[in-house]
């Protein structure tokens, strides 16, 4: 039977497969170790054909929030990793050598771009930034690369790429294209259904949805994931159990957590948009992020300072919202110049929408600077 998106987010991970002892929800567990009558009876764990033994090597907690995020985007199989981060680190070392390239969206969270120069190009992989919004000038970037990496919805900007017009540039390249759902998550875009040969999320933020977590998910065609998993597990990137934990529960109200935030944050842009000591207003249709500029640092910080109900939080996702300075926190590991071409100025502010009441959250933005 197929469910739709808020039985599948309720029902993320239910044991699997259930026992005679049936809880309702998973346990925690809070093991590094698992215990075995005999070295025989061992043997299939540690070879990773079933069963667990060590938790590098994956845990009951981390493989329910592969499974959870995986139903969500229709994937064929997923895990999970300890950062949103340590997802792209370990799809792109199961897919690149030393001598290949990499190709990454220009204005994609500042973080992405830091690890593949900073950290990637060390080890050999050339790296390609290009405008992902110019179908013409990735498909001539494209020959000879492993990967090519966006996002569905970009950070801070909030601008789609077509996704379905650079998947069939991607094939015809033979190149993989690995879609981070952060923004968007599984209930406003399935990158799969629109030819991505992989989705990556932080899992930190609307899929755990309250700021108490810190994990990260990768789901795509069940080759792929195996080989990224080899990567986890050589190099520990796996979930904590209780990370995992949290992210299923949160998982399990994220389609009614983002209802709500997504008609809250069309509203707040409408009513930004209007305000004269906003320049420009940043947003897009079911997407829990409004960026707005106020113009300078000074404007930005006298806003953030002034504010009393929404709280500056350099992250995003939770079901409270938070405002965060991008040039400060998202995008601080690029130059003045970097982030000049990309657009985004001293006075730029990105809000994460929660479910609080909208007439709460406006009065306290509308006082505010």
């Amino acid at each position: 039977m197929k469910l739709r998106d808020a039985t599948l987010a309720a029902h993320a991970g239910i044991p699997e497969p259930r026992s005679e002892i049936a809880p309702h929800t998973q346990p925690l567990y809070q093991t590094s170790v698992y215990d075995f009558p005999s070295i025989d009876s061992s043997l299939p764990a540690l070879a990773g054909k079933g069963g667990y033994v060590y938790g590098r090597n994956g845990l009951p907690n981390s493989d329910a929030l592969a499974r959870a995020v995986a139903a969500l985007e229709g994937a064929e199989a997923g895990v999970a990793t300890s950062s949103g981060m340590a997802a792209v680190t370990a799809v792109t070392l199961a897919l690149c050598s030393a001598g290949d390239r990499a190709v990454i969206q220009s204005d994609a969270y500042g973080g992405t771009p830091a690890v593949f120069r900073r950290d990637f190009e060390r080890l050999g992989i050339e790296t390609v930034c290009v405008d992902a919004y110019d179908v013409q000038a990735v498909a001539a970037a494209l020959p000879g690369a492993k990967l090519l990496l966006v996002e569905s919805i970009s950070n801070p900007l909030l601008r789609r790429v077509d996704l379905a017009a650079l998947s069939v540039h991607c094939r015809d390249a033979g190149t993989a294209l690995l879609v981070d759902n952060t923004f968007a998550t599984p209930l406003g875009c399935r990158p799969l259904e629109h030819g991505a040969d992989g989705v990556l999320h932080s899992a930190t933020k609307f899929l755990g949805g309250h700021h108490d977590l810190l994990a990260g998910a990768f789901v795509g065609p069940r080759a792929l994931v195996e080989a990224t998993r080899g990567v986890i597990t050589r190099m520990g990137l796996h979930a904590s159990p209780m990370n995992a934990w949290l992210a299923v529960r949160g998982i399990r109200t994220l389609e009614v957590r983002m209802r709500r935030a997504w008609e809250n944050a069309a509203e707040l842009a409408k009513r930004l948009a209007a305000d004269p000591r906003v320049s420009t207003v940043y947003s897009t249709e079911n997407c829990a992020l409004v960026s707005f500029d106020v113009g300078s640092y000074d404007a930005a910080e006298r806003m953030v300072a002034s504010l009393s109900l929404i709280t500056f939080s350099p992250s995003l996702g939770g079901v409270t919202t938070t405002l965060s300075h991008c040039a400060t926190s998202s995008h601080r590991a690029l130059s003045d110049k970097e982030r000049g071409a990309l657009g985004i100025g001293p006075g730029m502010l990105r809000l994460s929408v929660g479910v609080e009441n909208i007439e709460d959250l406006w009065n306290d933005l509308s006082r505010a600077g």
